[in-house]
C-alpha cells in the first residue's frame, strides 16, 4: 500500500500474509506524515482484517515512539527479540506486538 496526503507520497505499507491466521504488517512513513501516522495504521489494519484473523508487527527495539503508537492501537507487546540485528552499526532488538481481530476496535 502507499501513503499519499493530497498528491504527496508520504511512505508505504507491506502487508505479509504468513499464514491463513496471520499476517505482518510493515511500514516505512516520512517525517512528513507524523501526524498522520494514527490514521494511516487504522485504515491499513481494517484493510488486513478483512482477511486475516491476527496481525503482528515488529519494532526495533530504539523506536518508542512507533512501540506507543501500536500501543495505543491495542497492540499487546508479545516479547523481543534479543539482538538480533544491526541497526545504523548498532546491534538491536526487535519487539513483537500483537493484535487479534476481536480486539480491534475500529478506530
Amino acid at each position: 500500500y502507499s501513503a499519499f496526503i493530497g498528491d504527496s507520497f508520504v511512505g508505504a505499507f507491506m502487508v505479509i500474509r504468513n499464514t491463513d491466521m496471520d499476517s505482518d504488517i510493515h511500514l516505512l512513513l516520512l517525517p512528513t506524515a507524523v501526524k498522520y501516522y494514527r490514521d494511516l495504521c487504522v485504515l491499513v489494519i481494517n484493510e488486513v482484517f478483512l482477511t486475516a484473523h491476527r496481525v503482528t508487527a515488529k519494532i526495533y527495539g530504539h523506536l518508542k515512539t512507533i512501540q506507543n503508537l501500536v500501543k495505543k492501537l491495542g497492540f499487546t507487546h508479545e516479547g523481543t527479540m534479543r539482538e538480533v540485528c544491526i541497526v545504523d552499526g548498532k546491534i538491536t532488538d526487535i519487539e513483537i506486538y500483537g493484535l487479534i481481530k476481536t480486539d480491534w476496535r475500529l478506530l
